[in-house]
């Protein structure tokens, strides 16, 4: 066993804060999913990154708490949860017995990137060790799913903005450290930061005059993801919430994380980002003003990018050409392998765990099979119900989540992807306190 002193004594405080301080329990988590790539120990070849302790302390708390709910919340909350309990039996079940049942069946390696496998040579089905990992992710995200709930059902909605504010300064704040760092030769804790330093540090080479940045998460691809949810995040809240200081703050740092991340996925998420917004239309009133503030953003964004030919060059080479290079041609052919998997496996699915296509979605569909509809109409329709409920902090959660939804459409095929999953768990719990409770929640600023 390697113990990582530094974070393995800071991870421990949080643990000890979330008993001692049940008021910033959700604060403490989202601060925790900002350092993703905090290594806290190793034993052999596992490695146990800062967020996962954290939520393993705080669904232990949770159990505690679910039992002191009213009872009449208890009982709704059971009566709810029975189906998700047989849905992930099943979904354990499979995970397990599939590998077995359409053994060598070609599959990608669940643990090695699209990119580093010979997609001409694919490997032979078996039951591994990432089977049970993937169960064990989704156990840990239900109970901490219902931790979050527990914290929610005082219906304090406010604090949801105190929460997210935190968290984007946070990874933002570590993001201009490290690019101080870069620039001028200052120190950065890389030791802290980035325990997965030798396996990304490939990708903060200079290409094109630029480095690749990845701050305190595992790839540029994972800051990607954060920070286009900050930039939706940020836009949004001019948008409903009317917030100006705070939010072009989130909106302008957002976009220069993706793009100083170079990372096609955060490009891809921005984008979605306009979607939420759309569909927030139906109940948002954009004032005159707004309008107005809106047209001077892209209107400067958009003479920003171009007036800086190094990252217009950098979006021509890592986006626009994307459609003509090897890795886009493999995800390709692993979107059209992983359907067909489907098919040969007569709609079940080759069980969780076992196949690593380009993106999330493909993998939940080929890994779950009929299973996956469920998990997709609760991701991509259901969490709608956020915006229907008119109420604006949940309006804003929405359209920071697109983001999410649409880089994991499209790229990042990780259940453990940890924004993805700190932000479904809040999420799934805010629609599950908006069924219990019938009413629309009330704003608490």
């Amino acid at each position: 066993m390697n113990l990582q002193i530094i974070p393995f004594s800071i991870c421990l405080l949080f643990c000890i804060f979330l008993v001692i301080a049940p008021r910033y329990r959700l604060a403490i988590l989202a601060a925790a999913s900002v350092m993703q790539a905090s290594l806290v120990f190793t034993i052999g070849s596992l490695r146990i990154w800062f967020y996962h302790p954290v939520a393993i302390a705080l669904s232990i708390i949770g159990v505690y708490s679910y039992s002191k709910l009213n009872h009449n919340v208890r009982t709704q909350l059971s009566r709810r949860l029975t189906s998700v309990c047989i849905y992930l039996i099943l979904v354990s079940l499979g995970a397990i017995s599939l590998p077995i049942i359409f053994k060598d069946t070609p599959v990608f390696e669940a643990r090695g990137g699209l990119d580093f496998q010979d997609v001409s040579q694919l490997y032979p089905l078996s039951f591994t060790i990432s089977n049970v990992a993937q169960i064990c992710y989704l156990v840990l995200a239900f109970f901490v799913f219902i931790s979050v709930f527990t914290i929610m059902a005082d219906g304090k909605w406010g604090k949801l903005l105190a929460v997210f504010d935190m968290m984007f300064m946070l990874g933002g704040a570590i993001f201009v450290w490290q690019f101080i760092s870069i620039k001028f030769g200052y120190y950065f804790p890389d030791e802290f930061f980035r325990g997965n330093f030798e396996e990304v540090a490939y990708r903060t080479d200079y290409l094109i005059n630029m480095n690749r940045m990845n701050a305190s998460f595992g790839e540029p691809a994972d800051l990607g993801l954060f920070s286009a949810a900050m930039f939706g995040y940020g836009l949004s809240g001019i948008l409903i919430l009317n917030r100006i200081n705070l939010s072009i703050l989130f909106l302008f740092l957002g976009l220069i994380m993706v793009v100083l991340s170079g990372s096609t996925t955060g490009f891809v998420s921005s984008v979605s980002v306009m979607i939420g917004l759309i569909l927030c239309l139906k109940y948002v009133k954009l004032s005159v003003s707004k309008i107005l503030l809106l047209v001077f953003l892209g209107t400067s964004i958009s003479i920003g990018l171009i007036q800086s030919l190094t990252v217009a060059d950098f979006i021509q080479t890592n986006v626009a050409q994307k459609g003509h290079s090897e890795s886009f041609t493999n995800r390709l052919f692993s979107i059209e392998h992983s359907i067909n998997l489907v098919k040969e496996t007569f709609g079940l699915g080759v069980g969780l765990g076992s196949n690593r296509p380009s993106s999330l979605v493909v993998l939940l569909i080929s890994c779950l099979g009929i299973l996956s509809l469920p998990a997709l109409w609760l991701l991509y329709i259901k969490s709608y119900d956020l915006v229907r409920s008119t109420n604006p902090v949940l309006q804003v959660l929405y359209c920071s989540y697109i983001a999410i939804l649409g880089g994991v459409a499209t790229a990042i095929p990780d259940l453990s992807q940890v924004t993805f999953s700190f932000f479904t768990v809040v999420v799934l719990a805010a629609l599950m306190h908006l069924a219990i409770f019938k009413t629309k929640p009330i704003l608490n600023k």
